[in-house]
């Protein structure tokens, strides 16, 4: 994605470089999946209502966890100035990308780590303990990192002219300590094919989210 955005930049200077990076992005990767496992899919309806269930639920729990995501940019730009929003958005943005960079590659290693052993509960429940640890062990000490360092974080990369967004950062990274201590949820609840319980979870936590929001506000 870096190449394709840097090389059609180059070419031609403009914001379709971002564009060209996401498509590159996606080619690559769909190219690569066919490269290790040479497979070609068939058509075939016969296992619809399965997938369907699975991943309908998977696709509803993003949409709110998006929501939930934008939820307090949309409230704080409604009642707060633009500046004020700005510190919010640039402190919530590198506390999201470093974070979910660590727990994205988890996230896919504990799924396929779990859906091994969906058949033998006392196996899954001694490798989601040991998951839970290693996760834990990993993104806290992170979270808590950033949040002791916010502020040299914010005056080396961004300039002075930035400082305010320390506090925001510092309170960013907290909630990521509150997750950290909430363990692989999501790849245990796909494993077990438990995606409604997924989406009721992303449901209940976005609903009092914009509650705690708008009393903030």
């Amino acid at each position: 994605s870096f190449l394709g955005a840097v090389g059609y930049a180059i070419i031609n200077p403009s914001y379709w470089a971002l564009a060209c990076g996401v498509l590159i992005s996606a080619f690559a990767g769909t190219l690569m999946t066919y490269l290790v496992r040479r497979e070609f899919p068939g058509l075939s309806l016969g296992s619809f209502r399965y997938v369907f269930s699975f991943s309908i639920w998977l696709g509803f729990s993003a949409l709110l966890e998006q929501m939930r995501n934008v939820s307090g940019r949309l409230i704080l730009g409604i009642a707060a100035n633009a500046t004020t929003l700005g510190f919010f958005a640039l402190a919530l943005q590198i506390v999201e990308q470093i974070m979910a960079a660590l727990m994205r590659p988890f996230n896919w290693a504990m799924f396929s780590g779990f859906s091994q052993f969906t058949g033998d509960p006392e196996r899954l429940k001694s490798t989601y303990n040991q998951a839970h640890t290693a996760m834990a062990s990993l993104l806290i000490p992170a979270a808590t990192g950033m949040l002791l360092v916010s502020e040299p974080i914010i005056s080396t990369f961004f300039g002075a002219k930035w400082v305010n967004t320390v506090l925001y950062l510092q309170f960013c990274a907290a909630v990521y300590v509150l997750n950290g201590i909430a363990g692989p949820v999501w790849a245990l609840g796909m494993s077990l094919g438990r995606t409604r319980l997924l989406f009721l979870r992303t449901a209940l936590s976005l609903t009092l989210a914009v509650i705690c929001q708008l009393v903030g506000i």
